[in-house]
């Protein structure tokens, strides 16, 4: 029991010389750091704050900017209202203005080429191509029958696509061609056409071609002199080709 006793009291003294160490150290510490000067430690990090929380606080510090501007800067005050605006951004009635907003009344095709009298007054129906063409053809002294989207005459004959019709308004003016029989054929284009299907359809058929409103405008311009439509719209007739021998 002796011996027990013995061996107790030595390690309550020890820890109890442990701990005064410990306190010890940390007053020191406590007091040294105390004395550190402002140049030392940053704005923004604590007195107390130990080396491992002081590391761990810097780097997650992000940078502060200050909201006011360092330069003297001029005090910019709201711009004027657009012309046409007023102060609250509501439109401003301006004299005229719903008249040019409306929109240009659309005119007959026949309105929009040039025409001799006699061609014009011959036109049934001014706002349908195929009966200016039909105009044409007559005042020239050609037959002319029309059959809806189609003018025949002779071995030629007119297929008239709609606008934005698109490859659906060529291909079926491709097969109107084929079915009529003809041997000369031009497609009129009522606006823009596709040059990559244009040159197909021309490659399978020699005799067809394709243009646009211009070519109404020639046959009409033609038929006014007394010259042959045909020839100003198609041009002269597809055949062999001659070889030359020797």
């Amino acid at each position: 029991m002796d011996f027990i006793e013995l061996v107790a009291e030595v390690l309550l003294s020890a820890l109890a010389l442990a701990l005064l160490i410990a306190i010890v150290l940390g007053a020191w510490r406590t007091r040294k750091q105390g004395k550190r000067g402002p140049a030392d430690r940053t704005a923004t990090e604590p007195a107390g704050e130990r080396p491992i929380e002081r590391a761990a606080t810097r780097a997650m510090r992000f940078p502060e900017y200050s909201l006011q501007l360092v330069e003297p800067h001029v005090v910019r005050r709201p711009a004027p209202p657009p012309a046409g605006l007023d102060g609250e951004l509501h439109p401003v009635v301006i004299p005229g203005f719903e008249e040019r907003r409306r929109p240009v009344p659309r005119i007959p095709f026949a309105d929009s080429i040039a025409l001799s009298p006699a061609i014009r007054r011959a036109v049934a129906d001014p706002d349908n191509p195929v009966d200016v063409i039909r105009a044409i053809l007559e005042h020239a002294g050609l037959e002319a029958k029309a059959d809806r989207d189609v003018v025949r005459s002779g071995d030629a004959v007119f297929v008239v696509v709609a606008p934005w019709a698109g490859h659906r308004g060529l291909n079926r003016a491709y097969l109107r061609f084929r079915g009529s029989g003809a041997k000369r054929g031009l497609v009129v284009g009522m606006s823009a056409l596709d040059p990559t299907e244009v040159r197909r359809r021309e490659m399978l058929e020699p005799g067809l071609r394709h243009a646009g409103v211009e070519a109404i405008q020639r046959m009409a311009g033609a038929a006014a002199i007394g010259a042959d439509p045909l020839a100003f719209a198609l041009g002269p007739g597809t055949g062999r080709r001659r070889t030359r021998t020797g």
